[in-house]
């Protein structure tokens, strides 16, 4: 696979679609039913699924092939801190943030839907300091989107339009030293 390192390194991500990146995660998704919790009441477009302990399997097999299709070049230290699946968004990913403090350097994101253009939902990366935009990008189903977590960048949903409109998304979060731009935070 053909990445595109310059653009993580000017825009803080790069996208490419790969549906083979899907097989370990193909079945639970198409059998989920989507829940509201009650802890994220408010968040009126976040859901997650019900049989969300069945995804610890694949999650962990598709950790393995982000990391051997993306990363095995660049580094043999492995280290996964962190996945996560849901359907729509949490608000406060509305806003410009950075995850770094999760403790992952670089994440990956899969998307299981298709988002239709001006509805809202695309992904928006900028500079942190500068605040310029770098990417907007509106997900498309097996879309993959590698980006920094590094403080210099931020990212954020963009408002949904349509709060039953689906998004599916999956979300790893990986420590690559060789990635990190040498910051002392």
């Amino acid at each position: 696979m053909n990445l595109d390192w310059e653009s993580f390194y000017k825009k803080g991500c790069m996208v490419f679609n790969d549906q083979s990146m899907f097989e370990h995660l193909e079945k639970p998704l198409s059998k989920s039913r989507w829940i509201r919790l009650p802890i994220y009441e408010k968040n009126i477009n976040y859901r997650t699924p019900l049989n969300r302990l069945s995804y610890r399997k694949p999650m962990k097999k598709t950790a393995d092939m982000i990391f051997d299709k993306c990363f095995s070049a660049i580094t043999n230290r492995k280290e996964v801190n962190y996945f996560h699946v849901w359907n729509g968004t949490v608000l406060d990913s509305c806003e410009w943030h950075n995850d770094y403090g999760e403790g992952s350097n670089v994440s990956a994101l899969m998307y299981y839907s298709d988002i239709k253009p001006n509805m809202g939902a695309e992904l928006m990366m900028r500079r942190t300091e500068s605040h310029e935009m770098t990417e907007i990008h509106c997900p498309k189903k097996y879309d993959i989107i590698i980006f920094s977590q590094e403080k210099i960048w931020q990212h954020r949903v963009g408002h949904f339009l349509d709060h039953s409109m689906e998004r599916i998304t999956i979300n790893f979060g990986f420590t690559i030293p060789e990635l990190s731009y040498g910051f002392d935070y």
